[in-house]
């Protein structure tokens, strides 16, 4: 043990008066008369400064004040009383004590018979947390101690807030729980409680069943205005802290916060929160070792069949987890307003971040790195109702996955969904078509015309009920039918995010309509830097920043790797500045084909077709090997009011261009007549009213 000595200069009071000493900041001095210290400030002279201790009888006073209040605690009129110093202090010497009249109670559980070591411990604490609510609520302080929990459970009740002293407080398991699960049970009907600042033990070492979660929020839901903060929940063998409500929304709980929590060394999940709990908050917890004993469970769970969720600030250590599923956060089946922000999530053998069946989310700031998978938009075909829509992911870093950075992906597709529609409806639009059998997509679902009237009238607005249907269900205006035949992501933002050193593709669209890839930094990916698939369509790319991709050298691979949508319904867009946005460490910069054959249409206008494509970009050469007649260039939007512009570098001998006075795509040569173009031509067109306009012409100039 290191003793220290503290000197301060001492005299009486007619000394200190007579010299009136200025003592530097800090320094004490002693007036021996009266038994009071003073505290410098290096400006002040003694008579300047206030004491900084009080007097015997201020004392005095104080004691009887702390009397009054102690004799107060336990009663109804729970009066708090608070030692402040007076704001004149500095030259009164004076404290005051301050009395505020407080709602809350303050019970202190040891004085009630709740003491650590006791195997009456749960009994006497369950009695007073019931005696407490029926009071009309207060604070139960636990004290500090080693609590120890037989196999039954403590028992939340309305208006109770219980808490303890941090790591000084500890609820140790001492056997298996039985019957419904939970060291602390949130049960229906419970409105306002709060669990916080203790520690629950749950020995997985020693007991494992699925009963042993450290706080249960029992499923039937019910319960409302909900806070677990400051606790401490370690070794359970089922889960640290699920919240568990109605799945069927018949009883929505809601307002229920976990903050400033940690969670280690779980069996299964960390924190798990579903089934109708709306208004669910996960922030600034710290869960480490997850899915320990259990296969695929996530380290944070928030959503199923919940409005506003959110899950901000956490950090997610998911080393040693088991199964492929044992996500390091999972935002599944939210309904609408989920924001995900501010985590650091790394070394998941699942997703870093899964954004599962989810309405209106925004997943940013995220920083996910050594995951199979960082981010993943994830669907399921199979199911009736299981895609994104409206999903905003900007501003993440992701790095070192061993799969994919981020991830638009969908399960068990069906056929409807390998060809996705180009037509994008919404609620007061008119139908451009009256042909049976044309598909098109609204809120992620996807229709298909069948039906329509004699003689067919276009309307002026569609069916109510665009997006809110499930696969079979029909909607029609007395005009028109339509029939919803399955769904797509849709609405799905991918914005300045920087993805890094993935072992597959840095990012990876799948299965989704109305997708936006732009200002993002992927780099040294081992596969393609940014994969788009046949499997979508309406979609804006670029423009972005890839860079030594394909590090592997794959053959089917490079920087930029498309593979067009179907033909006939194709309506997506390269900005025109992307070419110069690529440096080759890999075998090609951009990749894009078609979608069957698999002919590469990259900078190149379909071989030997009359109806290529321009929509992959503005620079585009011919490679003809027969006699062709261009009579049409098909763009992304026939209807953009935008002008385009495309240059055509012609590299064969075969290529006439046709000559149109009209029609959608068709071209509207110079001259007024259709041109057979010598090798070496470059005739360069803009898009005006739905129509190609040859605007320059240099014959041989290549």
């Amino acid at each position: 043990m290191t003793v220290a000595q503290i000197t301060a200069r001492k005299d009486t009071s007619a000394n200190w008066a007579a010299a009136n000493p200025i003592l530097a900041a800090g320094e004490f001095g002693f007036d021996t008369t009266v038994k009071r210290l003073k505290v410098g400030d290096g400006v002040s002279s003694w008579a300047a400064l206030g004491w900084s201790t009080m007097a015997a009888d201020e004392v005095a006073s104080v004691l009887a004040a702390s009397a009054s209040i102690n004799a107060g605690i336990d009663t109804t009129d729970g009066a708090f009383a608070t030692v402040l110093a007076d704001p004149e202090s500095a030259s009164s010497g004076v404290l005051g004590a301050t009395f505020v009249p407080q709602d809350a109670k303050v019970y202190q559980a040891q004085k009630h018979g709740v003491l650590p070591g006791s195997s009456l411990f749960r009994g006497a604490l369950n009695g007073l947390i019931a005696m407490v609510s029926a009071a009309g609520g207060g604070e139960i302080d636990l004290g500090s101690g080693d609590f120890q929990m037989d196999m039954s459970s403590l028992i939340a009740k309305s208006g109770v807030h219980l808490h303890g002293r941090g790591a000084l407080t500890t609820i140790h398991l001492t056997r298996n729980i039985t019957g419904t699960p939970g060291l602390v049970q949130i049960g229906a009907g419970v409105d306002g409680f709060t669990l916080s600042k203790v520690k629950l033990v749950g020995h997985r070492d020693l007991y494992q069943a699925d009963q042993n979660c450290g706080v249960w929020g029992v499923p039937g839901g019910g319960y409302s205005n909900i806070l677990i903060e400051d606790v401490w929940v370690d070794g359970f063998d089922y889960m640290g802290i699920g919240l568990i409500g109605d799945v069927n929304r018949l009883n929505v709980t809601k307002n229920v916060t976990v903050r400033n929590c940690r969670t280690t060394n779980t069996g299964g999940h960390g924190i798990l929160i579903q089934g109708g709990v709306d208004v669910a908050s996960v922030r600034g917890c710290l869960v480490e070792k997850h899915g320990q004993r259990r296969a695929d469970c996530p380290g944070i769970t928030n959503g199923r069949h919940s409005y506003g969720v959110s899950m901000v600030g956490n950090t997610i250590d998911s080393t040693g987890a088991v199964g492929t599923s044992a996500h390091a956060m999972s935002l599944d089946t939210v309904f609408g307003r989920a924001i995900v922000s501010n985590n650091i999530v790394h070394d998941s053998p699942g997703y870093g971040i899964e954004i599962g069946s989810t309405e209106d989310a925004i997943v940013i700031g995220n920083v996910v790195t050594d995951c199979r998978h960082g981010i993943v938009v994830n669907g399921d075909g199979g199911q009736s109702h299981y895609h994104c829509h409206s999903i905003t992911i900007t501003g993440n870093t992701v790095s070192r996955c061993t799969v994919n950075g981020i991830y638009v992906y969908m399960g068990n597709p069906i056929s409807e969904q390998a060809t996705p529609p180009w037509q994008y409806r919404r609620a007061g639009f008119g139908y451009g078509t009256t042909t049976i059998g044309t598909r098109a997509t609204a809120g992620g679902r996807i229709y298909k015309l069948t039906a329509t009237v004699s003689p067919f009238t276009t309307a002026s607005g569609v069916p109510t009920g665009w997006g809110e249907t499930s696969t079979g269900d029909t909607i029609t205006d007395g005009n028109v039918t339509w029939t919803d035949v399955g769904h797509l992501h849709s609405d799905i933002v991918i914005a300045s995010n920087m993805v890094t050193m993935c072992g597959g593709v840095g990012i990876h669209a799948t299965y989704a309509v109305a997708l936006r890839i732009e200002g993002n930094s992927v780099t040294s990916c081992a596969q393609s830097g940014l994969y788009v698939e046949g499997t979508c369509n309406l979609y804006w790319i670029g423009p972005n920043t890839l860079h030594g991709n394909n590090t592997n050298l794959e053959s089917n691979h490079a920087n930029l790797r498309i593979i067009a949508p179907a033909a006939s319904s194709r309506a997506v867009r390269l900005a025109a500045t992307l070419w110069a946005l690529f440096a080759s460490l890999s075998n090609d910069d951009i990749f894009i084909s078609e979608p069957a054959s698999g002919v590469r249409i990259d900078g190149r206008l379909l071989p030997n077709s009359p109806n290529p494509s321009v929509a992959f970009g503005d620079r585009f050469v011919t490679a003809n090997t027969t006699a062709t007649s261009v009579a049409t260039m098909v763009d992304a939007n026939a209807n953009a009011s935008e002008m385009r512009e495309v240059k055509v570098v012609v590299r064969d001998a075969n290529t006439t261009f046709v000559h149109s006075a009209s029609g959608t795509n068709t071209l509207r040569m110079a001259g007024g007549s259709s041109y057979a173009a010598p090798l070496g031509t470059v005739l360069v067109f803009a898009f005006i009213s739905s129509q190609w306009y040859e605007v320059a012409r240099y014959a041989g100039a290549a």
